[in-house]
C-alpha cells in the first residue's frame, strides 16, 4: 500500500474531562449546600401553601401564580432531593444523559443539576 492510499493515521490528544466533586471534601459541601437549599424550600413552599389557603379569595390569575409557584416549589425539592440521593450513591457530578463529568463551576451555580451544559440545552430545546 502506497502513503498516499493509506489512511492517514494522526495521534488524537485526549479530552480534558472537567473537574467535578471528586475532590476531596467536595460531596459533603455539595450535602451541605442542597440540605440548606432544601431547608429554604421547605420553608418557602409551607409560606406559599399557607397563602394558598386563602386561594378562594383571590382572583384566578392570582390562582394560577399560585400554582405555578407550588409547581416549581415542588419540583426543586425533588431535585434536591435526588441530588442528595446521587451523592449518596456515587453518581453526583455525572450528567444522566452523556454520562461525562459535570464541570465543578456548573455544579456551584446548580447544585441539583442532573445533566451537563450541552445535555441541558438539548432537553430545553426539545422542550419548546
Amino acid at each position: 500500500m502506497s502513503a498516499t492510499s493509506s489512511p492517514r493515521l494522526t495521534a488524537r490528544t485526549p479530552r480534558r474531562r472537567p473537574a467535578t466533586t471528586t475532590r476531596p471534601g467536595s460531596a459533603g459541601r455539595f450535602r451541605r449546600v442542597l440540605r440548606e437549599q432544601l431547608d429554604t424550600q421547605r420553608a418557602s413552599l409551607a409560606a406559599i401553601e399557607r397563602s394558598a389557603s386563602l386561594a378562594h379569595r383571590l382572583a384566578d390569575n392570582d390562582q394560577a401564580v399560585t400554582a405555578a409557584r407550588l409547581h416549581a416549589i415542588h419540583r426543586l425539592i425533588a431535585d434536591s432531593e435526588q441530588a442528595l440521593t446521587r451523592i449518596d450513591d456515587g453518581t453526583y457530578g455525572t450528567c444522566q444523559h452523556c454520562s461525562n463529568n459535570i464541570p465543578l463551576e456548573r455544579l456551584e451555580i446548580i447544585p441539583h443539576t442532573r445533566y451537563c451544559v450541552t445535555c441541558q440545552q438539548h432537553a430545553d430545546s426539545r422542550r419548546d
